[in-house]
């Protein structure tokens, strides 16, 4: 009578394994569930929230279209902040030249050069952003940032 009981406890861990795991795997809201499954533990007394109220952090990618790549991961931005934003905080915070054009209302901004590197109307290269891996729809200045977003600025020629 022992065994069974102990084979029954077994296939039931197993079972309740099986379950949560492939929520883990597949479901997001069934992987808060889960964690939310575990006692909590008590935050120390003198600690602060991991992101400011407010601001979020948000990862950019310059490619200067010569082999040369940059990039600053979790940079944090004003939570309603744009792209225009996220790229003139990373160079003002790592020293890099920023020139650009201001042409206000619908037309936005325009990239001129960063760090140096500028648009170029003999090759026909121009300053153009992707977010999250998608060509730009928006101006820079109108595309608002949520947290973990990656925004890719590329010195090329066309859409790539």
């Amino acid at each position: 009578m022992k065994n069974i009981i102990k084979i029954l406890a077994v296939v039931i861990i197993f079972i309740f394994g099986v379950y949560f795991g492939y929520a883990l795997k597949n479901n997001a809201s069934a992987r808060s569930a889960a964690i939310n499954f575990l006692p909590a533990s008590p935050a120390p007394a003198n600690s602060s929230p991991a992101v400011n109220e407010g601001k979020i952090k948000v990862n950019l990618m310059l490619d200067f279209g010569d082999g040369k790549v940059k990039t600053f991961n979790n940079v944090e931005i004003a939570k309603e902040g744009t792209v225009f934003d996220l790229l003139k905080t990373a160079a003002a915070e790592n020293s890099l030249a920023l020139d650009f054009k201001d042409y206000g209302g619908d037309l936005g901004v325009m990239i001129k050069s960063i760090d140096g590197a500028g648009a170029d109307a003999t090759s026909g290269k121009y300053w153009q952003y992707w977010l999250n891996n998608s060509y730009a729809k928006v101006g820079a200045a109108a595309q608002k940032l949520a947290a973990g977003d990656l925004v890719e600025w590329k010195l090329i020629k066309g859409q790539f």
